[in-house]
């Protein structure tokens, strides 16, 4: 039943991570680490990430290879950092932390759907950086750096299938990066492949059929649907933390 359940989440999280072009870590987090172990989980899911590869090279015409690398530089910076985070750091701060930043992103997400004044921000370039770096320490430590690559790419790159092709590949990059960090720091276990593996055909199901459904759904429409499933997750992750 616990492997069921762990599909059906990975399954739902990456139909709407491949919608998106992030999300699919920040979704499913928050459940799965009521389930198991979260540093374990927090690795075997960077392990299934590598299966972006697969948007990359379907929509390869479309990668932005000077935004990818700009990504991958300044996210690779900070994967040491968060990994060090991850190592040390109590799981009870780990989860909290991530339902923080689940209920932030979502917010934000939602005030650029409805004020003129959110929607209109622009950051500098120094700032998104900083972004980027906080994107690679978040992704390391808990596997939910899109809420921070998330505010670069939608400001420096709009076209939709651009935007889903350069976050793929650089996701599979920033992971094949973070797998062997997590191996130097003596992380990786028999477990977390066991669990990748289970989970991979699930993950590569949803990261399929998000691919079709973007060709049909509206981006005003996901973009609500993730939101408020970031803000939902992010509140059991906390509540969930609070009442253990």
């Amino acid at each position: 039943m616990m492997t069921v359940a762990y599909a059906a989440i990975l399954f739902l999280a990456n139909v709407l991570g491949s919608l998106a072009g992030f999300g699919a870590g920040l979704l499913s987090l928050p459940f799965l680490t009521q389930m198991f172990d979260a540093k374990m989980i927090i690795i075997a899911t960077s392990i299934t990430c590598l299966l972006n590869i697969y948007i990359a090279v379907i929509w390869r015409q479309y990668i932005h290879w000077k935004h990818l690398g700009i990504m991958v530089l300044y996210m690779c910076i900070g994967l040491p950092f968060g990994i060090a985070f991850l190592k040390f750091m109590p799981v009870p701060v780990i989860k909290f932390m991530l339902g923080l930043l689940m209920i932030g992103v979502g917010i934000y997400g939602l005030a650029k759907l409805h004020w003129e004044q959110a929607a209109s921000v622009r950051f500098g370039k120094l700032l998104l950086r900083v972004f980027l770096l906080a994107g690679g320490i978040a992704q390391g430590a808990v596997s939910g750096g899109g809420s921070f690559v998330i505010l670069y790419a939608q400001q420096e790159i709009s076209d939709k299938h651009t935007f889903r092709a350069t976050l793929a590949m650089m996701w599979t990059m920033v992971n094949i990066v973070g797998i062997v960090q997590y191996g130097v720091a003596g992380m990786l276990s028999a477990e977390c492949f066991h669990y990748a593996l289970i989970g991979a055909p699930a993950v590569f199901a949803g990261i399929c059929l998000g691919g079709m459904l973007s060709r049909k759904v509206s981006q005003r429409t996901f973009l609500y649907v993730v939101n408020i499933l970031l803000i939902g997750a992010g509140i059991i992750s906390c509540v969930g933390q609070a009442a253990a």
